[in-house]
């Protein structure tokens, strides 16, 4: 999905800390959890689902939780998923 910037969102340092990229993907070879293999980690649609599941709820109630939730609707709409 192309990068539009209507729908960039900032996480704050406490946001992000509550969204690990490791409580989503996982490494095919090794139980490990690291960075600096060179390779590209590409998530699923269903990942992504998840991660936006994640996202949703921790910017609920915040100023921002609309501009999230109208690029999931988006992005559900393009690729034909239902969150």
């Amino acid at each position: 999905m192309e990068a539009r910037p209507k729908y960039r969102n900032e996480f704050t340092k406490e946001e992000s800390r509550q969204m690990s990229i490791w409580d989503f993907y996982s490494n095919k070879n090794s139980d490990k959890e690291q960075w600096g293999t060179g390779l590209f980690r590409y998530l699923s649609n269903q990942q992504i689902l998840e991660v936006f599941r994640k996202a949703l709820d921790v910017k609920r109630g915040k100023e921002d939780y609309e501009l999230l939730k109208d690029l999931v609707d988006v992005f559900c709409k393009e690729k034909n998923l239902t969150l």
